[in-house]
């Protein structure tokens, strides 16, 4: 059977899990898990870049979640949720959520500093005044 036919990639049922993949797949669910232990470590430190490490910390912890629904399907055979396509599809709302991610970043890292939003902003909260 060929990998590049429709069949290969849609078919309902796959084969069960190959001792290969299955170290694959768990070493990209540890990979997430310690990413987003990392990320959120992160940013509870603060700083610059806060807010693209929770959105890199979201990322992790959404993406190990589908990753387990995904191994739990194809660990237990079911019909429609083991076929090859929810992986593709897995991998491409990575990519496409990363991409995003990174342009948040080249726009933060472009910035130096704070927005000229956020201090107008500031300047019509009450504060305390200093003596």
């Amino acid at each position: 059977m060929s990998r590049l036919s429709w069949y290969y990639w849609f078919r309902p049922r796959t084969m069960p899990l190959s001792p290969t993949f299955l170290y694959i797949f768990l070493g990209i669910l540890a990979a997430l898990l310690i990413l987003a232990v990392w990320f959120f470590i992160k940013y509870r430190q603060g700083g610059r870049f806060k807010r693209v490490f929770s959105d890199l910390h979201y990322f992790a912890v959404t993406n190990l979640i589908i990753g387990l629904a995904l191994f739990f399907f194809r660990f237990e055979g079911t019909i429609f949720m083991t076929a090859r396509y929810w992986l593709v599809l897995w991998f491409l709302g990575m990519g496409f959520w990363l991409h995003m991610i990174w342009r948040e970043f080249r726009v933060l890292s472009s910035k130096g500093g704070r927005d000229e939003g956020i201090e107008t902003y500031l300047k019509y909260l009450p504060r305390k005044k200093i003596k």
